[in-house]
């Protein structure tokens, strides 16, 4: 999840201008570029990598949380507010968060540059996996460690709804801006991004924890470090890509916003 583009080819870095500043983004000015998308086989190569599978990814597991959706619904009538919010409410959050995504990738514009480095794909398709699949795919995540008390998974799951809607939040602040891999289009600097430099994956980590808390499973449990480990190399990725494509206005925005945990760090 990325609030950034810039264009350059496959293994090459673009030199940048300064940025320019209106309404928390800044956009970066392009010394000299070769662009991204190059004739017919590249702009066909973007269309299929950087629309269309995408967007069939997300739709899929859209799917899949629609379905869970449906079934938390059902299972919800003999239950409670808190139930509701933290179950069926949350699915249907992490449905938008499934689905925005897919008219974001369709109409984003072509990116400035990014990382197109095998371990910096790798890392970001392994994060983006790892978080939605586990939350589309419900009771796949292993055999119940233990069994917390009720007021404690309802808390977590409440929890989890609140994160969630963070999320949904975060990636409407970011707009065309979403990527899954290092790209740089815009820095935006306002709203959450002004409390930290990566509110979408301090949301995303958050979640995580939480929803592992709700529902202590063992896989579940064990892939939580992983994915926390994933999140921080995207952003050690994404922060790097930002630097070179923002020199001066993200040497500002660093220095004045912590990484992921507000105040502290």
């Amino acid at each position: 999840m990325v609030k950034f583009r810039t264009p350059a080819d496959a293994g090459k870095e673009t030199p940048f201008l300064d940025a320019h500043a209106a309404d928390g983004e800044v956009e970066a000015t392009p010394v000299a570029s070769s662009p991204v998308v190059a004739g017919r086989a590249g702009r066909l190569r973007y269309r299929v990598f950087g629309r269309v599978l995408p967007s069939a990814l997300y739709a899929y597991l859209g799917v899949l949380v629609g379905v869970n959706l449906k079934r938390s619904i059902l299972a919800s009538r003999d239950h409670g507010a808190v139930y509701v919010i933290g179950h069926p409410v949350r699915l249907g959050l992490y449905l938008l968060f499934c689905t925005i995504p897919i008219a974001l990738f369709l109409t984003r514009p072509v990116p400035r540059a990014r990382d197109g480095t095998l371990v910096a794909r790798g890392a970001a398709f392994a994060g983006t996996v790892i978080l939605i699949g586990a939350g589309a795919v419900r009771g796949g995540a292993g055999q119940v460690i233990v069994t917390p008390p009720s007021w404690f998974a309802d808390g977590a799951a409440l929890l989890l709804a609140l994160f969630t809607a963070l999320e949904v939040y975060t990636l409407l602040r970011l707009r065309t801006s979403f990527s899954i891999i290092p790209e740089a289009r815009r820095l935006v600097t306002d709203g959450p991004y002004a409390v930290v430099r990566n509110p979408l994956y301090a949301a995303e980590i958050a979640a995580a924890v939480a929803w592992a808390a709700s529902e202590p499973r063992l896989l579940l449990v064990a892939a939580v470090p992983l994915f926390v480990a994933l999140q921080l190399l995207r952003i050690r990725f994404e922060e790097r890509l930002l630097r070179r494509a923002f020199p001066h206005a993200y040497r500002d925005y660093f220095a004045r916003t912590p990484r992921l945990v507000p105040f502290l760090w």
